[in-house]
């Protein structure tokens, strides 16, 4: 059982050569109980430490965007601590020592702040698409850029006619000069009645599409596919064999109340999706139809049949400590 002050929801998490780093988070209660704190995964050894982090103080909060800039240091953006929604890039320099960081922080003028947004690094700009905060969601015809070598920040316009509707919650990936944003919470509008008067209110709802935002045009376009189900706080990675996977998350189920009006509740999911980016080869096509028969051998089985090591050892879950 975990405890309310726990600080392990709407983390920030992000993936730097052979470790797992991941920030902040908020307890059961969001917003009570915060943290600052930057811990460290090692892939190899499988486990954690504590990374010290000098510079300028980030406050505890949940909810920022993270990702690593080419020039090895980590960025991490926005947040909010249950009340006040951030609106600065802090980045995070690599000491001297494996888990020591410095930090520098770089406020972007005159634009509120967001809570869940994303981003990616291309080249020397870091790209942030989407978040946003109780009043609105980030447009997402205008991308905020902040450039890793100026230290400034900038927007693209997309000169697309369609673009994303703004969103947070959402999962975003970079495969190649493409990036993918896929789900979320979105605001609709639609109509409820109170006391036999009908009302047009906005209404937070999920989405299932999926959008594709090509780096070097700056232009949007939108897959005909979309996702079994409209989900949102899930999580998107790229795997080794190239495809993206998307896990977890939550969903809203539909009910009315007494006077007929919509009325939703939120449960969580556990469903793994998988993206298919490019055609498998013929070994990752055997390798999946083989363990789809035989998943229930363990490991040891598998590599006496002659199965190569490194698509054993990836399908097992090991132990981390």
């Amino acid at each position: 059982k975990i405890s309310k002050e726990a600080v392990v929801s709407t983390q920030s998490t992000g993936a730097l050569g052979r470790r797992i780093l991941v920030f902040g988070g908020s307890g059961q209660v969001f917003g009570a109980t915060n943290s600052a704190e930057l811990k460290i995964l090692n892939l190899v050894t499988l486990q954690w430490t504590d990374a010290e982090v000098g510079g300028e103080e980030i406050p505890a909060g949940y909810g920022h965007s993270i990702s690593v800039g080419s020039d090895g240091c980590v960025y991490l953006y926005g947040g909010t601590n249950g009340m006040m929604y951030l609106n600065t890039m802090h980045r995070l320099t690599p000491g001297t020592r494996p888990d020591s960081w410095t930090n520098a922080s770089y406020f972007r003028e005159g634009h509120v702040g967001r809570y869940r947004a994303e981003s990616i690094h291309y080249n020397d700009k870091i790209l942030v698409f989407g978040g946003g905060n109780p009043a609105a969601f980030g447009d997402m015809s205008d991308i905020p850029v902040f450039c890793t070598r100026t230290n400034t920040w900038s927007e693209i316009k997309s000169p697309s006619e369609r673009a994303p509707c703004g969103r947070i919650a959402h999962s975003c990936n970079r495969v190649g000069d493409k990036v993918l944003v896929i789900g979320g919470q979105v605001t609709k509008e639609t109509w409820m009645e109170v006391h036999g008067v009908r009302h047009f209110v906005p209404n937070t709802d999920a989405t299932s599409d999926i959008w594709v935002f090509d780096l070097p045009t700056s232009t949007w376009f939108e897959l005909p596919q979309t996702l079994p189900l409209e989900i949102f706080f899930h999580s998107g990675a790229v795997g080794s064999d190239g495809d993206l996977y998307l896990f977890g998350g939550s969903r809203y189920c539909q009910w009315k109340d007494r006077n007929g009006n919509p009325r939703k509740i939120t449960k969580r999911i556990n469903k793994l999706f998988k993206l298919q980016m490019q055609l498998p080869s013929l070994l990752e096509s055997a390798w999946e139809v083989l363990f789809e028969h035989y998943g229930h051998l363990d490991q040891e089985d598998f590599l006496e049949m002659g199965v190569p090591e490194f698509l054993v050892r990836r399908s097992f879950v090991p132990t981390i400590r």
